[in-house]
């Protein structure tokens, strides 16, 4: 895939496909359209090109790549700006270019990074609308393509360029293996590390649905967020508002049920026995001992929650205007970084988030680029 100006990709997601679908197979095959990122076609989101970012007075060169303008902000519910201060930058990407291509930092191209999760060594990233995962070093910042070919969708499974996925968004990892969902072809799939072998642990390929079973009898639709222990994988099947569980040896699935229903889950991340799960705009903590469910409160409502992640812990939301660290257990919230937007540029639009402990890595969708949260040297 040739890299491209930031421009109107006119993509379609899976909900937004299997709603025209909808319309021509009858009732009955989609309940709904999802509301939000990546659920309404890319052509609705207007993005400037470079021409428009000049005009606004930038120079070609902050065009290319725009200066971070993120800070750290005070604790909340503190009286001064006091937080250590928390540099944010581009881990690799440009947000006036896509592509597929490889290169080190900004030299390297993405369309959509949707999910990130990392082993502390590398940064796993699913590109939903390039259909590709791919790899960053966060030694080097070296970006590769680790599985699929860019721009060319599909259901194979196989080797490294030769397997295929279809919106890949959620990912997990757990030694040597991701666990991927394939939202658009309602699929759970595994990528081996070491050999970028990748196989379907669960679902029919293009056959939505809410089956428990193994395997293939089991069926999804819109599976989004996930998350492992290495013995089973937690997936939030968004359009079935349903959280169901895979045992990876088997590939068996079931569906977890819970004291209160659900309503379009669709990050997860898991602690202990918590599961926790963005569920429409309200973050709730799923016990799966228990089958109790408690809503977490969180500082500002105002703005759709975009990522999850566990830190220690403790646990870190993204939603547009901030990143948090929350204590699931009702304690302070704190605001590591505020998220605004630098003139003629789209607000950054997180889609996933994960960390390795010190540093946080964000996907920021609309700007095609992996940003870096971390503490500035004393």
């Amino acid at each position: 895939m040739k890299e491209t100006r930031v421009a109107d990709h006119g993509q379609h997601t899976p909900e937004c496909q299997r709603a025209s679908r909808a319309n021509s197979a009858g009732p009955g095959w989609s309940r709904r359209i999802t509301l939000g990122y990546l659920a309404v076609p890319m052509s609705m989101r207007r993005r400037r090109s470079l021409a428009a970012l000049l005009a606004v007075g930038l120079s070609p060169a902050l065009a290319e790549e725009p200066r971070p303008a993120w800070r750290a902000p005070a604790p909340a519910g503190s009286s001064g700006d006091t937080a250590p201060a928390m540099t944010v930058g581009v881990l690799a990407g440009s947000s006036a270019w896509t592509g597929s291509d490889g290169g080190v930092g900004t030299a390297a191209r993405f369309v959509s990074p949707f999910g990130v999760a990392t082993d502390g060594r590398q940064l796993y990233v699913t590109d939903a609308d390039d259909y590709t995962v791919r790899r960053i070093s966060l030694a080097t910042r070296r970006v590769t393509t680790l599985a699929g070919k860019g721009g060319v969708r599909g259901t194979e499974d196989g080797a490294r360029d030769r397997a295929r996925f279809y919106w890949p968004r959620g990912i997990a990892v757990h030694g040597g293996n991701l666990y991927v969902t394939d939202s658009g072809s309602d699929t759970v799939r595994k990528v081996v590390i070491a050999t970028g072998a990748v196989s379907t642990v669960a679902g029919s390929a293009l056959h939505p649905g809410k089956a428990d079973g193994v395997g293939a009898a089991a069926s999804f639709n819109v599976p989004t967020g996930i998350a492992t222990d290495g013995v089973h994988a937690y997936v939030a099947d968004t359009e079935n508002d349903s959280i169901r569980k895979i045992e990876l040896a088997s590939g068996a699935v079931t569906t977890v049920a819970f004291s209160a229903p659900l309503d379009h889950p669709r990050h997860v991340a898991l602690h202990g026995s918590d599961l926790y799960v963005t569920d429409a705009n309200v973050l709730r903590v799923l016990s799966l001992e228990t089958g109790a469910v408690r809503e977490i409160a969180l500082p500002d409502r105002s703005y759709d929650l975009r990522a999850l992640a566990v830190d220690k812990g403790d646990l870190l939301v993204a939603h547009n205007d901030a990143v948090w660290r929350i204590d699931p257990g009702g304690g302070d919230a704190v605001r590591l970084a505020r998220l605004t937007r630098e003139p003629g540029w789209y607000h950054p639009l997180p889609a996933g988030i994960a960390t390795d402990g010190t540093r946080v890595y964000l996907a920021d969708l609309d700007h095609h680029v992996v940003r870096v949260l971390q503490r500035e040297s004393p």
